[in-house]
Protein backbone atom coordinates (compact mmCIF):
# COMPACT_ATOMS: atom_id res chain seq x y z
CA UNK A 1 0.00 0.00 0.00
CA UNK A 2 1.22 3.36 -0.96
CA UNK A 3 2.22 5.69 1.69
CA UNK A 4 -0.33 8.37 -0.17
CA UNK A 5 -2.65 5.55 0.11
CA UNK A 6 -2.17 6.70 3.94
CA UNK A 7 -2.02 10.39 3.62
CA UNK A 8 -5.65 9.63 2.12
CA UNK A 9 -7.11 8.16 4.06
CA UNK A 10 -6.24 10.33 7.26
CA UNK A 11 -7.96 12.90 5.38
CA UNK A 12 -10.90 11.08 4.93
CA UNK A 13 -10.96 10.10 8.61
CA UNK A 14 -10.82 14.35 9.31
CA UNK A 15 -13.88 14.48 6.95
CA UNK A 16 -15.75 11.59 8.49
CA UNK A 17 -14.76 13.45 11.88
CA UNK A 18 -16.21 16.41 10.97
CA UNK A 19 -19.39 15.22 9.84
CA UNK A 20 -19.77 13.01 12.47
CA UNK A 21 -18.15 14.29 15.79
CA UNK A 22 -15.86 13.17 18.22
CA UNK A 23 -17.85 11.06 19.63
CA UNK A 24 -19.56 9.12 17.26
CA UNK A 25 -16.22 9.29 15.25
CA UNK A 26 -14.43 7.51 18.55
CA UNK A 27 -17.24 4.69 18.55
CA UNK A 28 -17.61 3.54 14.99
CA UNK A 29 -14.70 4.59 12.97
CA UNK A 30 -11.47 4.73 15.65
CA UNK A 31 -10.71 1.58 15.09
CA UNK A 32 -11.23 1.19 11.52
CA UNK A 33 -7.86 0.70 9.50
CA UNK A 34 -7.07 1.20 5.41
CA UNK A 35 -6.15 -2.03 4.00
CA UNK A 36 -5.98 -1.47 0.51
CA UNK A 37 -6.75 0.90 -2.65
CA UNK A 38 -7.50 -1.02 -5.46
CA UNK A 39 -9.30 0.21 -8.71
CA UNK A 40 -12.08 1.69 -7.84
CA UNK A 41 -12.49 -0.16 -4.38
CA UNK A 42 -11.27 0.71 -1.29
CA UNK A 43 -10.98 -2.03 1.54
CA UNK A 44 -10.92 -1.20 5.50
CA UNK A 45 -10.93 -3.25 8.42
CA UNK A 46 -12.89 -3.42 11.64
CA UNK A 47 -12.10 -5.82 14.90
CA UNK A 48 -15.81 -7.04 15.06
CA UNK A 49 -18.36 -8.55 12.99
CA UNK A 50 -20.86 -5.86 14.50
CA UNK A 51 -18.45 -3.18 13.33
CA UNK A 52 -18.84 -4.10 10.66
CA UNK A 53 -22.62 -4.71 10.45
CA UNK A 54 -23.26 -1.30 11.97
CA UNK A 55 -20.62 0.75 9.58
CA UNK A 56 -22.27 -0.57 6.87
CA UNK A 57 -25.77 -0.41 7.69
CA UNK A 58 -25.52 3.32 8.87
CA UNK A 59 -22.96 4.82 7.69
CA UNK A 60 -21.00 3.36 3.89
CA UNK A 61 -22.40 6.26 2.23
CA UNK A 62 -20.97 8.43 4.07
CA UNK A 63 -17.75 6.84 4.40
CA UNK A 64 -18.35 6.91 0.45
CA UNK A 65 -18.88 9.99 -0.08
CA UNK A 66 -15.83 11.34 1.86
CA UNK A 67 -13.30 8.94 -0.08
CA UNK A 68 -15.02 10.44 -3.30
CA UNK A 69 -14.52 13.94 -2.18
CA UNK A 70 -10.12 12.85 -1.89
CA UNK A 71 -10.37 10.06 -4.72
CA UNK A 72 -13.02 10.94 -6.93
CA UNK A 73 -12.70 7.27 -9.16
CA UNK A 74 -13.13 5.05 -5.95
CA UNK A 75 -17.01 3.53 -6.55
CA UNK A 76 -17.14 1.19 -3.77
CA UNK A 77 -16.39 0.67 0.13
CA UNK A 78 -15.42 -2.68 1.06
CA UNK A 79 -15.65 -3.51 4.90
CA UNK A 80 -13.79 -6.68 6.20
CA UNK A 81 -13.14 -8.07 9.99
CA UNK A 82 -9.89 -8.04 10.97
CA UNK A 83 -8.57 -11.59 11.81
CA UNK A 84 -7.99 -12.38 15.49
CA UNK A 85 -4.63 -14.13 16.12
CA UNK A 86 -5.06 -17.75 16.47
CA UNK A 87 -3.97 -19.26 19.39
CA UNK A 88 -3.37 -23.15 19.92
CA UNK A 89 -5.44 -24.33 22.69
CA UNK A 90 -2.77 -26.16 24.67
CA UNK A 91 -4.75 -29.17 26.54
CA UNK A 92 -3.85 -28.77 30.48
CA UNK A 93 -2.15 -31.09 32.65
CA UNK A 94 -4.44 -33.84 33.85
CA UNK A 95 -4.01 -32.42 38.26
CA UNK A 96 -3.78 -35.99 39.93
CA UNK A 97 -6.19 -36.31 43.01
Amino acid sequence: MMNTDQERWSRVKGRLKAEVGDDIFSSWFARMDLEAVENETVRLSVPTRFLKSWVQSHYSDRVLSCWQAEEGNVQRIELTVRSAVLRTNVPKPKSDM
